[in-house]
């Protein structure tokens, strides 16, 4: 985990727990970088916000904090996704 991004000692939401699981899988992947964190933390904080406001029943809150998270999400790194077809026309030395 990178550091500052330790679980808190309360617990999590699911939400935290799948955004923080997100992370790690591109830190494991070497797409974190030092330019990242702040937009990592972002997405923690926001996930945070997203389900305090669910917990409380604070409907307009909760859609507030949605948006951002998504866009926070969107711009951190993406992994590569090999079309399935395509690897295996290659593996098959169509392509």
């Amino acid at each position: 985990m990178l550091p500052g991004f330790e679980q808190p000692a309360h617990g999590m939401s699911k939400l935290e727990t799948r955004c923080a699981q997100h992370l790690e899988m591109l830190q494991s992947l070497g797409l974190l970088k030092d330019q990242d964190q702040v937009m990592a933390q972002l997405v923690m904080d926001l996930a945070h916000a997203v389900a305090v406001s669910a917990a409380a029943g604070k409907a307009a809150g909760t859609a507030l904090a949605v948006k951002p998270l998504m866009e926070a999400l969107d711009k951190l790194p993406k992994p590569e996704t090999a079309d399935r077809f395509t690897q295996m026309m290659q593996e098959a030395g169509l392509v």
